[in-house]
């Protein structure tokens, strides 16, 4: 979003500033200015990129027939075109239990939950379903923070 604002300020103020207004300081400052804040918006979608990718693509890993339960609200909004078919579920701390409980009535094979870390910097509890217990904890690099995923499998 960035990006296209600056490239529209810096088109607009390269022609502006056409003739004897382009030698003045407070110009080519303003023409500077733009020019950094548009590099600093690429170098941040280029990395931002990077890491969306890597952890859709590190998602996309997970057993065909899981059910996803997400305590990061928005990483399936960031993640939609990896998650395709796959049954996904977001929900905050709040509504995490009631999600919990709605994947475990769908009886899938296997429950992934993915949870960011504690506020507080303690290790996030796993999730309790009845019918299922863990197999498996990783972590996955996320934006701002590496995200817990748990895989519970059917009893």
């Amino acid at each position: 979003y960035l990006l296209l604002t600056s490239l529209l300020l810096l088109i607009l103020a390269a022609v502006a500033l056409e003739g004897p207004v382009r030698r003045t300081v407070p110009a080519r400052a303003l023409l500077g200015i733009t020019l950094v804040v548009g590099l600093a918006g690429l170098g941040w979608h280029a990395h931002r990129t990077d890491v969306v990718g890597g952890t859709g693509a590190a998602l996309d890993e997970l057993p065909a027939d899981t059910v996803v339960v997400s305590a990061a609200p928005q990483l399936g909004r960031e993640l939609g075109s990896w998650y395709r078919d796959r049954r996904w579920l977001s929900a905050d701390a709040g509504s995490l239990d009631d999600a919990l409980g709605v994947a475990g009535a769908a009886d899938p094979p296997s429950i992934t939950v993915i949870q960011p870390p504690a506020e507080d910097g303690s290790e996030v509890e796993t999730p309790i379903v009845d019918g299922y217990h863990l197999t498996t904890t990783t972590s996955v690099r996320s934006l701002g923070h590496d995200l817990d995923v748990r895989i519970l499998v059917r009893d």
